[in-house]
């Protein structure tokens, strides 16, 4: 451990967490509501999942540096408020939400963290661990499954899905802070400043932009004309594609990876004001995936050997139904609880 990698720790921890208010600002300003009113929520949900995630270094889980405290955290927090904004943007006011940020960390995000952070995970014997530089699984495949369990959960009750009216500038502003704060947050990630440093800051730079104009181009195709919101989705989907991906591709293959994140995004169904998990789950899983078989070396275009691939699916997929099953029972069940609270102030009203 050397005081660079502090830093570098400390740094990225602060990234993710600027990364997270300019999401949640996106994510309002699509739905057309206003974050002010609900930043104290914010800030404790943040809280709840980041003194929850910070048990695995406390515990000492297997493999899990301490050098990791300050970035596990952070991730923490981003699963916790990530996968509860389907309630919060709705203005749902209740402690469940807070129960359910401490549970769905607990068991969902937990468990990938340990996936990728720790030295447990190496289901085919291949010694490389889990391919995943900025802690995608945990951060984005697992909270966007959470989220997204949360929106099923409630499709009966949601009204018909509005597309907020946003100008260019109100769209590109926050998105271009949560871009400069995401790069930052995959530069200090490696821990180090190394010979893969340049690697990862080309690739955070050409993945989101190949994305976007990917997207782009399918929404001027599909829709006949281009939106904020087609091109930020694009923008996401590049972002969580370079999460896991930036430090193990060549940046020619990190934008194939990128086109291929942001053309899939573009055809995702625009529902509700949590729109963005989609193309966060949908980018983040290809780009995990698509690492095992093209990463530089390592990979099945490299060895011909498909172990490092077939790990690569298996932690995807399994994180991602795992974190929706999980979410829907805890949201269930929460929600049933807070029923009976519900209904006396229902009754309580003139």
């Amino acid at each position: 451990m050397t005081a660079t990698s502090v830093w570098l720790g400390v740094l990225a921890a602060a990234s993710i967490l600027v990364a997270l208010v300019r999401f949640t600002v996106l994510q309002g300003r699509f739905a057309g509501a206003t974050p002010r009113g609900s930043w104290g929520r914010v800030a404790v949900t943040a809280v709840i999942g980041a003194a929850v995630t910070l048990a695995l270094v406390v515990f000492r889980a297997p493999g899990i540096a301490p050098l990791f405290a300050a970035p596990i955290a952070a991730l923490g927090a981003f699963f916790a408020v990530v996968s509860s904004s389907p309630v919060r943007v709705a203005s749902r006011r209740s402690m469940s939400v807070y129960w359910y940020a401490a549970a769905a960390t607990a068991f969902a995000a937990l468990p990938a963290t340990i996936v990728v952070f720790g030295t447990s995970f190496d289901p085919f014997a291949t010694g490389l661990g889990y391919l995943d530089l900025g802690g995608a699984l945990p951060g984005l495949v697992s909270a966007g499954s959470a989220g997204s369990a949360i929106l099923w959960l409630q499709r009966r009750d949601a009204g018909p899905a509005v597309e907020a009216k946003v100008s260019w500038w109100s769209a590109l502003r926050p998105a271009a802070a949560l871009w400069a704060a995401w790069i930052v947050w995959l530069v200090g990630l490696e821990l180090a400043i190394d010979s893969k440093t340049p690697i990862i800051l080309t690739n955070a730079i050409l993945m989101p932009i190949s994305a976007a104009a990917a997207a782009s181009v399918i929404e001027r195709v599909s829709h006949r004309a281009n939106t904020p919101l087609g091109l930020v989705t694009g923008l996401v989907a590049g972002l969580a594609a370079a999460t896991p991906a930036c430090a193990f591709l060549d940046p020619r293959l990190g934008v194939l990876v990128a086109l291929i994140a942001g053309g899939v995004c573009a055809l995702l169904p625009r529902r509700g004001p949590a729109y963005f998990l989609g193309p966060m789950v949908v980018g983040a899983g290809l780009g995990l995936i698509l690492i095992g078989g093209l990463a530089t070396n390592v990979s099945f275009i490299y060895t011909g050997q498909p172990e490092v691939l077939l790990g690569q699916v298996v932690g995807v997929l399994g994180a991602a139904v795992w974190s929706f099953a999980v979410s829907a029972s805890l949201w269930a069940l929460f929600r049933r609880i807070g029923a009976p609270e519900r209904a006396t102030l229902a009754r309580s009203k003139p």
